[in-house]
């Protein structure tokens, strides 16, 4: 399945691309949306500065969904995308065709939309922590690849690892990281022949 991604905002997408390329599908897998749906990442200052601000909504004549980038967190990004993605199967499934009344406030008065939200956080949430649970350790290593966020590779970090467990394990104890400056003067001397 398709997804249309429109970043009008100051969200980091190449960090956010490998968290979207494996989060929109076990989304489309659990939650059974079967059309398309375009994902708009929007900025909004003043929404942004606002304690009670919009964080997202779904637009259901356009099959889209709008998140608000602005001071928040991509983990949060991601879960208020879940919750959108399940406004969107409903549509797809025809839970919007009554048109229900959205306005101001519908969640106050309307029991309909009650039971629409309720489901959207509930699946939501439920299917942005499964797929969370079961991807971490793969997503952490392909962002380390692919941002080089962490200061030692891989191959390093096993390498030293393997060498500390060897001499622990012949009574060397492990080797201590030390950052020093060579004194060119002491180069190719011992101390003791100075």
């Amino acid at each position: 399945m398709e997804f249309r991604i429109t970043n009008k905002s100051n969200l980091n997408l190449e960090q956010m691309r490998p968290l979207l390329k494996s989060f929109l599908p076990f989304a489309q897998k659990n939650m059974g949306f079967n059309r398309t749906v375009d994902i708009n990442f929007v900025s909004d200052s003043k929404n942004a500065s606002n304690p009670l601000g919009k964080t997202a909504f779904y637009d259901p004549n356009l099959d889209s969904v709008t998140i608000y980038t602005d001071k928040r967190h991509p983990k949060d990004i991601l879960r208020s995308l879940s919750h959108e993605l399940v406004h969107h199967a409903q549509n797809c499934k025809g839970k919007f065709d009554n048109k229900p009344h959205m306005g101001e406030d519908y969640f106050q008065y309307n029991k309909y939309m009650q039971e629409m939200e309720r489901e959207a956080y509930e699946k939501g949430n439920m299917t942005f922590r499964d797929w969370e649970e079961k991807h971490r350790k793969q997503l952490q290593e392909s962002i380390y690849y692919k941002t080089g966020d962490t200061k030692m590779k891989l191959n390093d970090w096993k390498n030293k690892e393997l060498f500390n467990r060897l001499n622990e394990a012949y009574g060397y104890g492990k080797m201590e990281e030390k950052e020093e400056e060579l004194d060119e003067a002491h180069c190719g001397r011992r101390e003791d022949e100075e």
